[in-house]
């Protein structure tokens, strides 16, 4: 399911915690596929599809409720994605692996309903 709106709101936010040095410029980088995720979950883990994990979490009220909604960054988990970096500049290996950002709403005792989705925002 690919959707967009509100991970541009949160963006600044998550971008602040996990800033990566580009290896190519952003016109070489093919576009990463919007993952399957979701539409409800109980917590923040049911929303990480298969191949997929949770490298930062963020919470807060995105939407004036008082409720703590989430906004999260995956990355797939593709070991093929993983590059060696033979030339001995930065780290010895590079993790290619797509991001993206989701973004659920707190929905009280239903949980947690997805809002948005996006792949355009991490690189």
């Amino acid at each position: 399911m690919k959707r967009t709106g509100i991970c541009e709101g949160v963006a600044a936010c998550i971008l602040a915690t996990i800033a990566t040095p580009a290896l190519a410029d952003s016109d070489d980088l093919l576009p990463a596929p919007v993952p399957d995720v979701p539409t409800m979950a109980r917590s923040a883990s049911g929303f990480v599809p298969p191949g997929w994990e949770i490298e930062r979490t963020a919470r807060g009220d995105l939407n004036g409720d008082k409720r703590p909604d989430l906004a999260l960054v995956i990355r797939s988990t593709d070991k093929n994605l993983i590059i060696a970096n033979p030339d001995g500049l930065g780290a010895d290996f590079f993790n290619s692996n797509p991001r993206a950002i989701i973004v659920a709403l707190n929905l009280g005792a239903r949980g947690y309903g997805l809002s948005d989705v996006s792949t355009k925002l991490i690189p």
